[in-house]
């Protein structure tokens, strides 16, 4: 909502007026490490545009430097993130939703990738008798009683699509599981 004119020359205290006292203090830091560093620094900030609606600005900081390593001036580019900002935020909500079905399934829910247990819900680890951390990149073919271990061809019998085999937990005892 801002114009070049209002902005080009200014220093970052052109956007006070639309972030927190917080978040004002944020740019500020990450401007001084820009300059105690030499170096570009990134930071996002929540705030509101001059029309009172929602913003969050990805701010590049660039300090400008003269031969005897003395800053001349910065080059402060903000970039309105608010759409990606939103989606990630929704995305977070989802994950969260869907871990929370998962634990409370009386089922055991697994992810895997390539073989491996990426995710598991609490039920699936107590079957096989693990924590849930514990099974992450484990895989999967492992908790397999070892007759029914077969990569690319899983052994057992297939009911309507259900894949039936049977499970190893950790103590070696076997159990049937689909």
């Amino acid at each position: 909502g801002l114009t070049l004119e209002q902005i080009i020359g200014r220093g970052p205290e052109v956007t006070q007026p639309y972030f927190t006292d917080e978040d004002n203090a944020r740019i500020m830091q990450a401007v001084q490490q820009a300059m105690m560093t030499q170096s570009r620094v990134e930071m996002d900030a929540w705030g509101r545009d001059c029309h009172g609606q929602a913003v969050c600005l990805r701010h590049l900081i660039y300090p400008w430097f003269n031969d005897k390593g003395q800053c001349q001036g910065l080059e402060i580019v903000a970039h309105d993130i608010i759409g990606r900002k939103r989606a990630e935020e929704a995305l977070q909500e989802n994950e969260e939703r869907l871990r929370l079905l998962s634990d409370l399934s009386f089922e055991g829910v697994a992810l895997l990738d390539h073989g491996r247990l990426i995710d598991v819900n609490d039920t699936f680890a107590k079957m096989f008798g693990y924590g849930a951390a514990e099974l992450q990149g484990q895989e999967f073919l492992t908790l397999l009683d070892p007759g029914f271990r077969q990569p690319g061809k899983e052994k057992g019998t297939m009911a309507e699509g259900i894949l039936e085999t049977v499970g190893l937990r950790r103590d070696g005892a076997v159990f049937a599981a689909e």
